[in-house]
């Protein structure tokens, strides 16, 4: 799984340049998410939400610029401190803040009627209460849109992030460098080129 993830990082990274300029986009999108997290690690399951610019290149490539806040809470076993104590450890308690921040490239699989499937690349920044790490996700995602007039369509994708891992110290909880999102929410299309 990390070869991978490194490759597609590195994927993602050579595509980027590639991209058609703004100025040749077709149509501009805003978008907000409530994102779920899970993770095997001390940090909990965070719940947040998440805001997205979605600019259309081609009919079947957008790039995506998005940033979220999520909040979680976890347990843990503190040490004693001192090993010449003879004592058992406690459970804390572990208030996490999660931030995102990424880049992607969501890539059309298939389109029937309403309904059409993406897949999603992208580069990812994460802040765990306070530290930066980077890493590279790769997620599907479902979008249905009632009729090709309306502007407002709505999304449901998840994906497996990775990065790198996060020991676990006093003040914060350990982090294992592996993410599932799960999200679900809606995109406005305010510009469209003539």
């Amino acid at each position: 799984m990390p070869r991978l993830l490194i490759r597609l990082a590195f994927g993602c990274a050579l595509a980027l340049p590639a991209v058609p300029s703004l100025a040749a986009q077709s149509a501009a999108h805003v978008g907000l998410q409530g994102v779920l997290h899970e993770s095997r690690s001390a940090v909990g399951d965070p719940l947040g939400v998440s805001a997205q610019l979605d600019i259309t290149a081609r009919e079947w490539l957008d790039v995506r610029f998005s940033y979220g806040v999520s909040r979680g809470a976890g347990q843990r076993f503190a040490p004693c401190g001192d090993p010449a104590i003879n004592c058992a450890p406690r459970q804390v308690n572990i208030d996490t803040r999660l931030t995102t921040a990424g880049v992607a490239l969501p890539m059309r699989l298939g389109r029937r009627g309403p309904l059409e499937w993406r897949l999603v690349p992208r580069l990812d920044g994460h802040g765990v209460d306070g530290t930066a790490l980077l890493g590279a996700s790769l997620g599907l995602e479902a979008r249905y849109r009632r009729s090709p007039d309306s502007r407002l369509e709505w999304l449901a994708a998840a994906d497996v992030s990775g990065t790198s891992e996060l020991p676990a110290t006093a003040d914060r909880p350990s982090y294992d460098g592996a993410l599932r999102r799960f999200s679900l929410g809606v995109r406005y299309r305010f510009y469209t080129r003539r």
